[in-house]
């Protein structure tokens, strides 16, 4: 994998692109969904994060030789990592009242509303990655595996499964060889996107893939708490 050089990331910038990028999601999908549902989900991702995920996928892309505009294929990332924390911080999973310096979804809005919330984020996150990598690589059959890559990372054998993960360990001492025996498979899949297969779709697809790639390896199991 193209070794990403940090000295040329410029965190400010790269996460003010990706502040613009979550709002035009948020104008651009919420319109139509119910209201207090489409509340939670804009005051979810509109809280102020690091957004280190979308960061390091910027930084993966230009790494990788892309010279296009990232940014709303790093907002979709984002979106999926804020759902994530939506239905963490809920009174089944860890029954938080604070995120980021205020209340959390469930605690401004109700339970029931940040579990629609999470849910109606998933979805939104794959129609964003898609228009994203249509507007970035143009190339149908790009922006499909560009989705179903970010949507397998999130899933059950990505991060809902090290969701459950945390659940079924709660009150355990988990060492780091747990944590790697559980990375071991989306390791596995992320070297695939990085490997011939993807040369032989062309440079754009890898280039694209490459930075999910990186982002899926390095902070779902490297940096567990970038958020």
């Amino acid at each position: 994998m193209t070794a990403i050089d940090f000295g040329s990331v410029s965190f400010t910038a790269d996460r003010a692109a990706v502040a613009i990028a979550l709002q035009q999601v948020a104008d651009r999908y919420l319109d139509g969904m119910e209201p207090t549902v489409a509340e939670a989900v804009r005051y979810a991702l509109m809280g102020e994060g690091k957004r280190l995920r979308a960061i390091l996928l910027i930084a993966a892309y230009r790494a990788s030789g892309g010279t296009g505009d990232a940014s709303g294929l790093a907002a979709a990332v984002e979106v999926v990592h804020a759902y994530s924390l939506v239905h963490d911080d809920l009174p089944c999973m860890d029954d938080d009242d604070v995120r980021r310096g205020r209340p959390t979804v469930h605690k401004a809005f109700t339970v029931s509303a940040a579990t629609a919330a999470g849910l109606a984020m998933v979805p939104m996150a794959a129609r964003a990655a898609c228009d994203a990598a249509m507007t970035l690589v143009g190339d149908p059959r790009v922006a499909g595996e560009i989705v179903r890559t970010l949507m397998s990372a999130s899933g059950a054998g990505g991060m809902i499964g090290g969701q459950l993960l945390d659940l079924e360990g709660e009150g355990d001492r988990i060492g780091s060889e747990s944590t790697r025996t559980g990375a071991s498979p989306q390791d596995g899949r992320a070297d695939q996107c990085v490997g011939s297969d993807w040369r032989a779709r062309g440079r754009c697809q890898r280039v694209v893939l490459g930075g999910i790639g990186t982002v899926r390896r390095c902070c779902r199991f490297g940096f567990p708490d970038c958020g």
